[in-house]
């Protein structure tokens, strides 16, 4: 097996994270009507989301105490959220960038209200729309579903065997886990 030295995957991540913001800064900026003071607090806010990506991402790859620490949980929560708001701008602007793509091929009609300043607006509001939805949605916590399964020609000692199936369980200092695991019958 292929084993990297360290730097060189974090250079290669670094990378392309920064190529990533070249792009989203790039597209919210380039084509859009905005005085020249909008574009680069457009910029500037990318700037600090990005570098809290980058700088947790390298402050815990050199971190690596598995003692509990409220400001370093802190730092991830907030790092995290901003990874989740870039995901979504990222996902927004490359489908607004195929929508335009191909409303340019198949029409004759300009795709500039895609670019504008409204547009721009909310495509900048969006990810903090979804990320209070998905916040509001794990905040009603985890939801059960019993169902009854019949199988013929069972073997008797599976007669009321009850099986757990857990998925999508993310657990974070945010969200105050209770979860009891339970063996046997």
């Amino acid at each position: 097996m292929l084993k990297l030295p360290m730097a060189l995957v974090r250079t290669v991540a670094s990378t392309l994270i920064l190529v990533i913001f070249v792009y989203v800064a790039h597209q919210l900026t380039r084509f859009t009507v905005l005085s020249w003071i909008g574009k680069s607090l457009i910029v500037a806010f990318l700037i600090l989301l990005f570098s809290m990506v980058i700088g947790t991402f390298l402050y815990f790859w050199k971190d690596k105490s598995p003692e509990p620490n409220a400001a370093r949980d802190r730092l991830m929560n907030v790092s995290l959220t901003a990874m989740a708001y870039i995901n979504f701008l990222i996902t927004f602007v490359i489908l607004r960038d195929i929508f335009a793509f191909a409303d340019n091929l198949l029409s004759t009609a300009p795709t500039a209200a895609l670019y504008s300043s409204q547009a721009t607006a909310a495509l900048l509001g969006l990810p903090v729309v979804f990320l209070a939805l998905g916040n509001l949605i794990i905040r009603t916590g985890p939801r059960t579903k019993k169902v009854e399964l019949a199988f013929k020609n069972i073997h008797p000692d599976l007669h009321g065997l009850r099986i757990a199936h857990i998925t999508d369980l993310h657990i974070s200092p945010s969200l105050s886990p209770n979860l009891r695991i339970v063996t046997g019958k």
